[in-house]
């Protein structure tokens, strides 16, 4: 969220792996993003095990966020990054991952640190 902030976004896709993990970060980033005032203008769900995201990316696309954000492990998280540069998306993208075996539902609703490329960071667009 400290990046959607630092890039002065408004809204922003979520595209996360449909499981605990990614429902946890649907949840933690809608209400973070409620409270700093950026609007999440679409979800877009996929399965650990997809190995093209182009569909879930092309519909987020159309709703024209100022930021998409990605909340998966490897390999989907990389796939989906991938999918976002091959439609040539220019908004900026992040990429939330953390273990997905580890306890979220008892721990804070504080997404972890995004982290995005050197070319992804604020002030390179």
């Amino acid at each position: 969220m400290e990046y959607l902030v630092a890039i002065h976004a408004k809204t922003f896709a979520f595209l996360y792996r449909n499981d605990d993990f990614g429902q946890d970060g649907l949840v933690a980033m809608r209400t973070y993003g409620l409270h700093q005032g950026i609007t999440l203008v679409d979800t877009e769900p996929f399965a650990a095990t997809d190995t093209d995201l182009s569909v879930q990316v092309a519909r987020a696309r159309i709703k024209n966020p100022d930021a998409m954000v990605i909340w998966s492990t490897p390999p989907t998280a990389s796939i989906a990054a991938k999918n976002i540069r091959q439609l040539g998306i220019r908004s900026p993208s992040s990429r939330a991952t953390g273990s997905p075996t580890a306890p979220s539902s008892s721990s804070p609703a504080r997404p972890p640190r995004a982290w995005c490329s050197r070319r992804e960071a604020p002030g390179r667009r």
